[in-house]
Parts: structure tokens; C-alpha cells; sequence
């Protein structure tokens, strides 16, 4: 039996319901994606599938730091996207982040390890589009937990982001998914499942 890596999900959710409910009224809608800009992640089709949405009521947020920082600037740059608001860099209110956007997207590559966001992402209740790779499937559990979207190919993540940013209905059947599963992951529940297995 798998015991998966673990995180507290219930201050995840906590922290990330009290920054939801401070949002005001007329806030921007926001797609979010927390992870390193390196090579093994792939910002470059999701900056690409957002910019062909063109929702003007909608923000891309990218959250982190790393060496291809300068290439996917000047790629947002050439897709007329605005690189202060769509790079945030490295930050420690993780869970705020989330609870102030609408959508979490995870555009990675077959190289991915075990994504530890895609859990926070389910813990602050936010619906999920992922690579279809073998960790996103696995933290996903096949596609129950988030929408899983061909690696790479940037026609079918516009197109789903499309649906998405047009449907609060949609987001939200996404959501309930994510929900349901987060605690398949809390912290408490990995050591329990640790104690189990090296019991006496």
C-alpha cells in the first residue's frame, strides 16, 4: 500500500477560507500556479493556452522562482500578458494565494515528482486542471480529484481554460472533486498510516 507524503490540510484550508472572505466584491478572477521555473515544469504552455483566452476580467499568476525565470518574462511579454502581475516570485503565504484565486493549474512535465501544490491546491478547496503526467494522475487519483489535460498541447488547455473562466458552474463541479480527496492527504492521516505499517 502507497502511504502518500502528507500536509496540514486544515490550515491550509483555514488560512485560505479567511483570505477567500476578505476578497472584495469586484476582485480580479485568478488562475494560479505555484511551483519552481525550471525545465521539468512547463509555465510556457500555460502562459501560451491564457493568453489565446484573452479574458480581460482574468489574471495569471505564477508563483515562484527559479533559472528560467527571465525566458518565461520574456515570453509573457511577447504574448502581451503583464509580467508584474503575473509574476509574483517566491512567497510564504502559499495559502493566502490560493484562497484569493479561482482556479489552480499545474502545467508540468512527465519529469514531475510527487506535487505537494496539487494537494494545498485540493486543501484550499480550489478546482484543478494538471498535466496529464504519471504524478499529477497519481496526486489526482486518475483524473477523480482534477481535471487532467494532455501535456504540452497548448490548443487543449485553452480550450479548457476557456470553459473554465466562463463557467462558475464547471469550476465549481471541479472543486467539489478536489475537496472530496483532500484529506486522503492530511499529515495526521500519513502518520497514522506510518504508525501503522511499523508497529510492533
Amino acid at each position: 500500500e502507497v502511504i502518500h507524503n502528507g500536509c496540514d490540510t486544515e490550515e491550509i484550508r483555514s488560512r485560505a477560507k479567511l483570505a477567500r472572505e476578505k476578497r472584495p466584491p469586484n476582485d480580479s478572477l485568478r488562475v494560479i500556479m505555484v511551483s519552481r521555473l525550471d525545465t521539468i515544469k512547463d509555465q510556457k504552455t500555460l502562459l501560451k493556452a491564457f493568453s489565446l483566452v484573452k479574458q480581460t476580467n482574468w489574471k495569471l499568476q505564477l508563483v515562484g522562482e527559479g533559472s528560467k525565470r527571465m525566458e518565461l518574462e520574456s515570453l509573457a511579454i511577447n504574448l502581451g500578458l503583464n509580467v508584474k502581475e503575473t509574476f509574483l516570485g517566491k512567497r510564504f503565504d502559499i495559502p493566502e494565494l490560493l484562497g484569493q484565486a479561482d482556479l489552480f493549474a499545474f502545467s508540468t512535465t512527465p519529469a514531475e515528482g510527487f506535487g505537494i501544490v496539487l494537494i494545498e491546491a485540493m486543501a484550499a478547496g480550489l478546482p484543478i486542471i494538471a498535466s496529464n503526467v504519471p504524478a499529477c494522475c497519481e496526486v489526482l487519483q486518475e483524473g477523480d480529484a482534477g481535471e487532467l489535460l494532455p501535456y504540452g498541447d497548448i490548443e487543449s488547455w485553452s480550450q479548457k481554460l476557456r470553459q473554465l473562466l466562463l463557467s462558475n458552474t464547471q469550476r465549481n463541479e471541479l472543486t467539489k472533486r478536489s475537496i472530496k480527496y483532500a484529506h486522503k492527504y492530511d499529515i495526521k492521516e500519513s502518520a497514522s498510516n506510518w504508525y501503522q505499517l511499523l508497529k510492533p
